[in-house]
């Protein structure tokens, strides 16, 4: 049982929760078809793999990994292993085609700024650039800050503090910034304009919202805003400073901040911390274009502006 806990414990809970799922598809196939699913028949898995050559592009992928695993878990053989035919199937069917995310640049994040009087600019775009100030220099991925709360962001006398309630690397995770730093000073006019102080801190710091007659919206604050609208939204800022380059998602955010954080000088390890990695190499595929400057955390970085 301690061999099964420590296994389970080695995988981040979104990985587990997908190898439940896939492992799952597996399972239905071989009761379905009177087999066994412990332990996996060499000849049998084969068979499930090409009966689901259909899975969406890493999904055979992940169902090896997934079946292996629990094997190994269970101390099963694993039906897999060096088996090259296994290996050589799963790697023509399913290899993902590359999504190019490139890294929003601090040109980009200017170019908006320069456009956008945020004193006077709609709530729509407001929201906007709201996220992609965040989202920028406290590279935050989308699902960090889809999740906030008014709650969340706490201003005291020296900083200002975003609480990550929950992260795809854990929780209780914060980025904190000088209170005299752009992000702090753009914060503030954020909640002054959505007059956050009138309403529950429990409602969501970036929330849905309707447009409707002209130039009206209706603001749906204890609803976050999704994936989809957020990318149109930033596609359509983006768009009215000139920048259609369809490379750059929500996620070129994160890499954006990352990427000028190493052009700057930032030391690795502090890149790292700020940016909650927790590997060398997932956080080096988020450093495009590294170079020397100053000793430099996101803080630094925020005053550029």
């Amino acid at each position: 049982m301690k061999l099964m806990r420590a296994a389970l414990l080695s995988k981040e809970f979104s990985t587990l929760k997908s190898y439940f799922c896939h492992f799952g598809k597996w399972k239905h196939f071989a009761l379905g078809n009177g087999f066994k699913v412990f332990p996996a028949d060499k000849e049998i898995f084969s068979l499930f793999l090409v009966e689901n050559v259909s899975l969406a592009y890493g999904s055979l992928k992940i169902c090896v990994a997934a079946v292996s695993f629990f094997h190994k878990v269970f101390n099963f053989p694993c039906p897999v292993g060096s088996n090259s035919m296994i290996n050589g199937y799963v790697e023509k069917f399913s290899r993902k085609p590359k999504v190019v995310r490139n890294p929003l640049l601090v040109e980009h994040m200017e170019a908006v700024f320069n456009y956008f009087d945020f004193d006077k600019c709609s709530l729509y775009h407001l929201r906007t650039i709201g996220f992609m100030v965040l989202g920028f220099f406290g590279f935050l991925r989308f699902s960090d800050f889809v999740n906030l709360r008014v709650c969340d962001i706490v201003f005291d006398q020296a900083k200002l503090v975003i609480k990550i309630p929950k992260s795809k690397t854990g929780f209780g995770q914060q980025v904190v910034f000088d209170l005299s730093s752009f992000p702090a000073s753009f914060m503030e006019i954020f909640f002054r304009r959505f007059r956050f102080s009138e309403y529950s801190s429990d409602f969501y710091l970036f929330m849905a919202m309707r447009k409707y007659g002209k130039d009206k919206l209706m603001l749906y604050r204890d609803t976050k805003c999704s994936y989809n609208v957020a990318s149109t939204a930033l596609k359509s800022v983006l768009g009215l400073v000139g920048v259609s380059d369809p490379t750059l998602k929500l996620h070129s955010l994160r890499i954006g901040g990352a990427t000028e954080a190493s052009r700057l000088g930032v030391p690795d390890f502090k890149i790292s911390r700020n940016g909650r990695w927790k590997s060398d190499s997932s956080r080096s595929l988020y450093q495009r274009d590294p170079g020397i400057g100053v000793d430099s955390i996101s803080m630094v970085l925020s005053r550029e502006f």
